[in-house]
């Protein structure tokens, strides 16, 4: 009897732990990374869309876009008559982008009209795998889940880690938790764990477009812009440059330079302009001036007046 009752206790301890944990977490989340308090700002970003009467632009991507796109200097280059933001949550790929355009802004209320989504390696195929927490965590609804299934999630353990991302912070916030707690114990943690992801990311890219021999699927892409051709929203998608190569097969040229209102391919576009990378993937300050600027350029010569 005494052993129940103290098996019962530890139980009790550990759900109310557990419990004070997922509170605090949900608490203070946006303390825990810049890149959780920028997920947790995409609601107020799609707002701002609903309001502005002129042309509305949003740069959709991962780390590769953030560092290169500088929205102030664009905001020089450009008239008042333009609003670009963007949404830029590191590690993401076409899974996450799919969902965070569905929930916030292929709506009724919107009033976007160029997305521009910037891409590398095999972002956007459909053999890329998700990250299941991070998608119901962030980015999802459980009434979602139907519709990554028939995407491809259909694994029982996606599906799982999927559920339990969309109901615990805690859970999916894990990695992060782990990270500031190392970063304020451990000197230079965080300048260590930016070095490793960055020389992985490409790596880890590449193998996964490699890893299905057969000529990648992009029905993902494709319904993406069924949807955004329904909402009259122009799609506009550029091949990012980055030090190394990558190849962009012919498959997915095809459908974009059909099916996108523009398709740009900047892979070898700055090549002369010298050293302006900062670790092989990401722009220095120099590279994001130049790319900033011919993005600039872009807009005002093939937008303006469309």
């Amino acid at each position: 009897m005494m052993r129940a009752k103290h098996t019962l206790f530890i139980l009790i301890a550990v759900i109310l732990t557990v419990a004070l944990l997922e509170i605090g977490i949900r608490t203070f989340e946006n303390r825990l990374s810049g890149n959780l308090n920028h997920i947790n700002q995409i609601p107020n970003i799609a707002a701002e869309y609903e309001q502005h009467q002129g042309t509305n632009i949003l740069f959709l991507g991962n780390s590769l876009i953030n560092e290169a796109v500088d929205i102030d200097q664009l905001d020089r280059q450009l008239s008042d008559d333009y609003l670009v933001k963007k949404i830029t949550p590191d590690g993401t790929s076409l899974w996450d982008w799919n969902m965070i355009l569905r929930n916030n802004l292929i709506t009724p209320d919107m009033q976007l009209d160029y997305l521009v989504i910037g891409f590398a390696w095999g972002l956007l195929n459909d053999e890329y795998r998700p990250n299941p927490s991070r998608l119901g965590g962030y980015f999802s609804g459980i009434g979602d889940g139907l519709l990554l299934f028939n995407y491809g999630m259909s694994d029982f353990a996606e599906l799982s880690e999927f559920v339990i991302g969309w109901a615990s912070k805690l859970f999916v916030n894990r990695e992060a938790v782990r990270n500031k707690i190392l970063n304020n114990l451990v000197p230079h943690y965080e300048q260590f764990v930016q070095a490793q992801n960055q020389a992985g990311a490409p790596l880890e890219a590449g193998d996964q477009t490699q890893a299905n021999q057969s000529m990648p699927d992009y029905r993902m892409l494709n319904d993406l812009i069924d949807q955004l051709d329904q909402r009259g929203i122009k799609l506009i998608m550029i091949a990012m440059p980055i030090e190394g190569a990558y190849s962009v097969n012919q498959k997915l040229q095809e459908t974009l330079q059909t099916r996108a209102y523009l398709y740009k391919d900047y892979r070898e576009h700055f090549r002369s302009f010298g050293a302006i990378y900062k670790d092989g993937v990401h722009f220095n300050q120099k590279g994001r001036e130049q790319f900033t600027a011919t993005l600039g350029t872009l807009i005002n010569q093939e937008l303006s007046g469309q």
